[in-house]
């Protein structure tokens, strides 16, 4: 009995925490049933297409005619380089992990049960979406009109998986989720203009890296960070507790 007691006390407890703690946001199944089904579907459309989809053959290499819109035609001067390359991965890596810098704060920590589903959220459905994309659109990257690659690079899978940027997607969905939440638990903090200017910058500047290694033309840097922003802004946008509004305006 007293067990029992001592469980529904704990129980009790860790409602009457959420309810005073997590002013900001709240899980919404109105929000999680349509995201989750949206990653679900886009993840599982990836994965088919993925095994179906061939890479190209030599003789279509050789063969290829090259068709670029205007807008993209300075990719083709791009070089070929694995030092810029391993450079926009380290950039998505560091994008990627921005969001626990968040939990330098108290209150962020305090709402972190929901704020972590939601981050998770944001990542999944990035992802999801930019793979069933690549995959459905199958675009040729510009290296493979490069003269100085090798045929073997250009025979991958991964060669027709150029629209849109993944590594800007996923940058932008990661850093624009990270201002958004600050901004939204810091209202009146003197340092939003500089977060979110530097959520702005992280994916351009992983998006040009793109650019310059040759792995993406201009428009599928510019489609990436253009989901990637959506996603990191509109998953915790729909999270917000309109009825609790948070009201710490934390410095």
């Amino acid at each position: 009995m007293r067990k029992n007691l001592f469980v529904l006390l704990i129980f009790c407890f860790s409602i009457f925490s959420v309810q005073v703690h997590a002013q900001t946001y709240q899980y919404k199944l109105g929000a999680d049933i349509p995201i989750g089904t949206i990653t679900i579907g886009a993840g599982v459309t990836s994965l088919v297409k993925q095994k179906k989809n061939q890479a190209f053959t030599e003789a279509q290499v050789q063969n290829l005619v090259y068709n670029v819109n205007k807008m993209d035609h300075s990719s083709i001067n791009r070089s070929y380089s694995h030092k810029i390359h391993l450079a926009s991965d380290i950039g998505m890596m560091a994008a990627i992990a921005t969001p626990l810098l968040l939990l330098i704060n108290k209150d962020v920590r305090r709402e972190f049960k929901v704020i972590g589903p939601m981050w998770l959220e944001t990542f999944a459905m990035t992802y999801a979406l930019t793979g069933m994309t690549k995959e459905l659109v199958r675009r040729t990257r510009p290296y493979v009109y490069y003269d100085d690659v090798p045929m073997s690079e250009k025979v991958k899978k991964d060669a027709r998986a150029s629209f849109f940027s993944g590594h800007t997607s996923m940058t932008a969905s990661s850093a624009f989720f990270t201002a958004k939440i600050y901004a939204d638990m810091h209202p009146d903090s003197k340092w939003k203009p500089l977060v979110w200017t530097g959520a702005a910058l992280m994916p351009l500047g992983v998006g040009f890296l793109r650019y310059q290694g040759g792995k993406h033309f201009w428009t599928d840097i510019v489609t990436g960070y253009l989901v990637g922003t959506a996603i990191g802004i509109l998953v915790p946008h729909l999270h917000r507790n309109k009825s609790n509004p948070n009201e710490i305006g934390m410095q």
